[in-house]
């Protein structure tokens, strides 16, 4: 049966194209001729997980006292047999299926006789949605997929009733990954020294402290919580909320109804008991954090729509407002830490690779969802005029954006709020296209057509703020903010033209004189004096003209 340590079950792509799949130990395998660049599982969701397996891992099995220790993984990778030397005391612990012993993060009990049998396409986080697999053709699936889903699970785990616990960090955690040019650098990155991490390696590592299915669950149910002092802070990796068995049999060249490939063994079902462990208190080194009024820490979760520029402040840089603070994730607020001590950087990062599900009442997925967020460098004496720009950009952003949604319900409706409408005629047309899907694309929409210029912007900011003219750099600056202010109104114009022409079409409508006074309203709004002020802009400043349409 499946070991997740000894054996190969994580599908990869390498830098020439070629599709492979490994154990963990081979992470390096070829590094210097054809290193792995990425994970390459069917299902972005596994590929999340994935990750999370492989930073767990390496965290758990390197001695990384300090950052003279971590350096050293990337000037000088451990080579295939020192990483299998160095994983191979976890073998017995990392079992899919262990009749006689520990499997892999399950129920260190036989709860065959108590808990509740489920078929194992409720094991997939998107059994109620099929956003990846047609569900109701899931009957049975491979060792392979059946450990990927109960990674999963246990990392992403919503409400599963009264009972049945969620993740450590809560439902549908947003996980924030730096990347890397190849898969062992974006693993190394996210790493944690011993100093960062304030914690004393346990000896040896095979511990319930760490592993908690090497011991008894923690019973939640009177409400007995799990908290960093009951366990080892490495336990966050291996968290498991949920008391779950898997069940196998023996096959003939099954074709696994996840992956497709032919296996030996298939799992159809699995028994599930309730009051797992119930984490409290916990902040995963992943996540970004929202810290309210109260000074209590919620994960920041998934929402629904893309994850754009808007998100910088929060995933990138801490977001704060009167009610709440959010912070990055402890690794993403680390990598600006260690650029603003050390002399250089011993990597380059590519981006945040930002994921996670949307779930709704916390309880059922309504998406996936995933995006990558460039990462710039900035010198950390600039830091606060940086952090400042960003802002003001993206509010601007947002007041254009909201403008624009408003421009659009009055020309095809004759209103601005969403409660009403004027023509009766219209009313049911009106109640659909006014549904926030239909807005919520415009949304999405909008912030793709202005989100790479976003990221030019500051790019050219981060050129600037290193000018040692001051006089020169803050005029710089105004004029940059013109720029993006003219990227914005254009991008709202253009939106707004498309929307209205195809909508007005579709319904054989002709409303040319509200168009046109909605639209002369729209390029109004967006050269406000609000918007000057959002901005920051001087009083003086003249605004740009918009060289779009009618």
């Amino acid at each position: 049966m499946l070991n997740l340590i000894s054996d190969a079950w994580i599908p990869v792509l390498r830098a020439d194209g070629t599709v492979d799949e490994i154990a963990p130990w081979q992470i390096t395998e070829s590094y210097l001729e054809n290193p792995i660049v990425k994970l390459n599982d069917i299902r972005p969701d596994f590929n999340g997980a994935l990750i999370q397996f492989l930073i767990g891992l390496f965290q758990t099995v390197l001695d990384l006292e300090d950052l003279d220790d971590w350096e050293d993984l990337f000037d000088s990778p451990p080579s295939v047999d020192d990483l299998k030397r160095m994983t191979l005391d976890l073998t017995p612990a990392f079992h899919i299926y262990n009749p006689t012993g520990p499997s892999f993060m399950q129920d260190f009990e036989d709860i065959s006789d108590k808990g509740a049998s489920n078929s194992i396409q409720i094991s997939l986080m998107d059994y109620y949605q099929s956003f990846f697999n047609k569900s109701d053709r899931i009957k049975a699936i491979c060792p392979k997929c059946a450990a990927k889903s109960l990674l999963t699970l246990q990392l992403n785990a919503p409400e599963g009733g009264q009972g049945h616990r969620t993740s450590m960090r809560g439902a549908g955690p947003l996980t924030t990954i730096i990347e890397g040019p190849d898969l062992w650098k974006t693993v190394c990155t996210n790493l944690l020294t011993q100093e960062e991490f304030n914690y004393q390696r346990l000896t040896p590592v095979l511990d319930a402290k760490i592993f908690p299915w090497l011991g008894k669950t923690l019973v939640s149910k009177d409400d007995i919580k799990t908290t960093p002092e009951h366990v080892h802070p490495l336990h966050m990796y291996w968290s498991t909320p949920r008391r779950i068995r898997l069940q196998f049999e023996d096959c003939h060249d099954y074709f696994c109804d996840l992956c497709g490939i032919a296996c030996s063994q298939i799992s159809k079902n699995y028994f599930m008991l309730k009051h797992g462990f119930k984490y409290d208190l916990w902040l995963h080194s992943l996540s970004p954090y929202r810290q309210d009024d109260k000074n209590a820490f919620y994960s920041v979760n998934g929402k629904v729509g893309r994850i754009s520029y808007p998100n910088w402040m929060g995933l990138v840089f801490s977001k704060k407002d009167k009610y709440n603070q959010i912070s990055p994730a402890k690794v993403v607020s680390n990598y600006f830490k260690y650029l603003n001590t050390q002399k250089y950087y011993p990597v380059n990062p590519v981006s945040i690779w930002v994921f996670g599900y949307h779930i709704i009442n916390n309880i059922k997925p309504k998406e996936w969802i995933e995006s990558r967020i460039p990462l710039i460098k900035i010198q950390s004496n600039y830091t606060y005029e940086f952090e400042k720009f960003i802002s003001h950009s993206i509010s601007a952003s947002l007041e254009v954006l909201g403008n624009t949604k408003t421009s659009i319900r009055k020309a095809l409706y004759g209103v601005s709020k969403e409660k009403k409408w004027s023509f009766s005629s219209q009313a049911d047309s009106y109640k659909s296209e006014n549904s926030k899907l239909f807005f919520l694309n415009l949304s999405n929409q909008f912030l793709q057509d202005t989100e790479f210029q976003f990221y030019e912007t500051l790019k050219y900011l981060q050129e600037i703020l290193e000018m040692d003219d001051r006089e020169d750099r803050e005029s710089k600056i105004v004029n940059l903010k013109i720029k993006w202010l003219r990227t914005l109104s254009k991008s709202s114009l253009l939106l707004f033209d498309k929307t209205t022409e195809s909508k007005l079409l579709d319904t054989l409508s002709t409303r040319p004189k509200e168009v046109l006074q909605a639209r002369k309203e729209l390029i109004m709004f967006n050269n406000s004096k609000q918007i000057k002020d959002i901005l920051d802009l001087p009083i003086e400043t003249k605004m740009p003209k918009t060289e779009v349409g009618i």
